[in-house]
């Protein structure tokens, strides 16, 4: 049994390694092949996303990337009113809080807002041949990917330069704005103008969301 399970994580063929390499390169491709019901060659994409997102808050939980990169914020404003300096103070004790809840309910919170991703994705491209339940399946790959993406381009260049922070967060934002952009041509084969202007929106969308998420805990948190 152990030799089996190994085999599967680790087949050439169709295991994480291989769905992981297949994400990086073609994730719409892949998406679009498992909806046509080409699954067997590649790993379970629910699998493959708790484990990843399991991975990624343990490293940064032990890490606490997220303390840091909070406190590197904090360090770099200058504020010299005393009283918008006790203000400034009280916004970021409260969002550390936040920051918190965020990492204690991590698997949660992702879960929550995939199925909004894939909300606003199945909206924007509505006229495609793809149903919801179809664009879910893209969003749990790109989800799944991206906390991977984190761990590649945040997380281990922290642990070996933790200054570095600020810089690869920025470039990580990026990067998934792109991925996601890469996906959408890939799996809707539509125009790359369009589809980046659909994407931008999407990740808006999905962004501010999150944010008055967070605002909203933030406010029961504190009554």
């Amino acid at each position: 049994m152990a030799h089996e399970f190994f085999h599967a994580f680790t087949h050439a063929d169709k295991g994480i390694f291989f769905l992981g390499k297949e994400l990086f390169i073609r994730p719409g491709k892949v998406a679009r092949e498992f909806n046509e019901g080409k699954r067997k060659k590649y790993f379970n994409p629910i699998t493959y996303l708790l484990l990843v997102m399991a991975l990624q808050i343990y490293l940064s939980k032990k890490t606490d990337i997220n303390t840091y990169y909070v406190n590197q914020i904090t360090a770099d404003q200058k504020v010299s009113n005393p009283d918008q300096k006790q203000e400034y103070q009280n916004f970021m004790n409260v969002m550390a809080t936040v920051q918190e809840n965020l990492q204690e309910h991590g698997k949660l919170m992702n879960f929550l807002f995939i199925p909004i991703l894939a909300v606003f994705t199945w909206m924007m491209f509505r006229k495609s041949e793809f149903n919801y339940a179809e664009t879910l399946v893209l969003s749990v790959m790109y989800m799944g990917h991206i906390l991977l993406l984190y761990i590649l381009v945040c997380i281990i260049p922290f642990v070996l330069y933790p200054e570095s922070v600020g810089l690869t967060t920025t470039l990580y934002m990026v990067l998934t704005l792109g991925y996601h952009a890469l996906a959408a041509r890939q799996f809707y084969r539509q125009g790359w103008a369009k589809t980046i202007l659909k994407s931008l929106l999407i990740q808006l969308l999905y962004y501010v969301t999150i944010m008055l998420t967070v605002f909203a805990l933030t406010i029961y948190l504190l009554s």
